[in-house]
C-alpha cells in the first residue's frame, strides 16, 4: 500500500536532522565489458565501505532492496523509472536515491552518479569521475558524494541544556557529528507571519555520543538558551580533484 501511494514522509521534528540514508539503485554497466567478472560489484562494495567509514551517511543494504523488489514483484530493470525508484526509496527510509552508470573506455572506468532527494524529488548533486584503479575511484567518488551531501544537508539540531560554557545538543554520531565540528546558534525571530533565524553565536563540538553531543560555547557568544536551534557551519574547501 505504501508503494502504491508513493510512501508517506516520516513525521517528527522538521528541523532536527535525521541520519542521511542513501540507497544505490539501477546502476547500469556501459561501454566495454569488465576485464574480470565481479568488478562492478567490487566497486560498489568499496564505495559503500568508504561512505560508511565517513560517518556522514548510512547505506541501505542491497539485500533489503532485493527482498523488497521480490515482494513487490518488480524487476531491476523497472527501477529505470524515476517514480518507481523514489517510491522504493521512501519505503526503505532512504533520504537519497543514487542512480547512475559505470562505463569503460580506453582502459578508464568512468562513474556517473545522480543524487535525488526522495521527499522533494529534487536532484541534490551529480558526480562524474574517471580512473583506472577501482579502489582509488571508489574513494574519489565517495569523497565527492560526501561533499555534495554535506552542502545539501547541513546537520541541524537544538540545544537541550546549557551549563556554563557547555551545551548539550540533541544530535550525535548517528547523524554524522564529529569532534571539532562548529555550529551556529540561531534565535527564532518573527517577521510578520514568517519565522526567520538570527545567528547569535557559535559552538564547537567537544565530545560525541550516539544520539547527542557536548559542545563548548565559543567566545563572544552570549545569550544562548536551551531550545535554540543550531546548524552546522560548512567550511569552503578547494574542489576535490
Amino acid at each position: 500500500e505504501a508503494y502504491k501511494t508513493g510512501g508517506a514522509a516520516p513525521a517528527g521534528d522538521e528541523w532536527t536532522s535525521p541520519p542521511v540514508t542513501i540507497s544505490f539503485v539501477n546502476f547500469a554497466a556501459k561501454g566495454a565489458p569488465a576485464g574480470r567478472e565481479g568488478e562492478d560489484d567490487f566497486f560498489l562494495l568499496k564505495l559503500n565501505e568508504h561512505l560508511q567509514e565517513s560517518g556522514r551517511v548510512q547505506i541501505v543494504e542491497r539485500e533489503l532492496l532485493d527482498k523488497l523488489l521480490a515482494e513487490l514483484k518488480l524487476s531491476s530493470t523497472e527501477l529505470v523509472d524515476r517514480t518507481t525508484s523514489l517510491r522504493l526509496g521512501r519505503i526503505l527510509a532512504a533520504r537519497v536515491i543514487a542512480t547512475g552508470s559505470i562505463m569503460r573506455y580506453n582502459g578508464d572506468v568512468q562513474v556517473s552518479i545522480r543524487l535525488t532527494d526522495t521527499e522533494t524529488t529534487a536532484m541534490k548533486g551529480a558526480v562524474a569521475i574517471a580512473d583506472k584503479k577501482l579502489d582509488s575511484l571508489a574513494q574519489a567518488v565517495s569523497d565527492k558524494i560526501i561533499a555534495k551531501l554535506k552542502k545539501a544537508y547541513p546537520i541541524r539540531g537544538s540545544i537541550m541544556s546549557l551549563e556554563g560554557k557547555q551545551v548539550l545538543l540533541n544530535v550525535g554520531a548517528e547523524t554524522g557529528i564529529q569532534d571539532g565540528m562548529q555550529f551556529k546558534v540561531l534565535e527564532e525571530v518573527k517577521v510578520g507571519e514568517r519565522t526567520r533565524y538570527r545567528p547569535v553565536g557559535t559552538v564547537t563540538v567537544a565530545s560525541v555520543e550516539v544520539d547527542a553531543a557536548y559542545a563548548t560555547v565559543d567566545e563572544q557568544s552570549e545569550g544562548l538558551k536551551a531550545g535554540m536551534k543550531v546548524q552546522q557551519i560548512i567550511r569552503s574547501v578547494k574542489a576535490l580533484r
